[in-house]
């Protein structure tokens, strides 16, 4: 795989909540939905701009930092490939202790059936 390839592949900048006053206004007037490895905390922006994700992964349940990787690396390729329908949603995910026991597979199915059960562009209330 070239390097061009493994860039076009990268979760851009635009689409990241980075600071702590980006994640305080998620988690402050976000809807949340609990699974049963994640919470998500869904915010809905009038601009309908790109989506943006954050992920917090609590040092107290994975003491390693590849345990923590694992899960940041697992969230973020399941929003690359599902962005284009979480237009204008800004999303954080705060993985729970349980998905230290699951396996990558059953993080990833219920990734994806999260991103489906949240609203589409389309819809106008989350």
């Amino acid at each position: 795989m070239s390097t061009i390839e493994l860039h076009s592949r990268k979760l851009p900048d635009t689409c990241r909540l980075k600071s702590p006053a980006q994640f305080s206004s998620v988690f402050k007037a976000a809807n949340r939905k609990g699974g049963r490895f994640f919470t998500l905390f869904i915010l809905r922006r009038d601009d309908g701009a790109v989506p943006r994700l954050g992920i917090a992964v609590a040092k107290r349940f994975f003491k390693r930092a590849h345990e923590r990787n694992r899960f940041k690396r697992l969230v973020r390729e399941n929003f690359r490939i599902h962005k284009e329908t979480l237009v204008g949603l800004d999303v954080v995910i705060v993985v729970k202790k349980e998905a230290s026991l699951c396996t990558n597979r059953e993080f990833s199915d219920s990734l994806r059936h999260a991103w489906s059960k949240l609203p589409t562009a389309s819809k106008r209330s989350v």
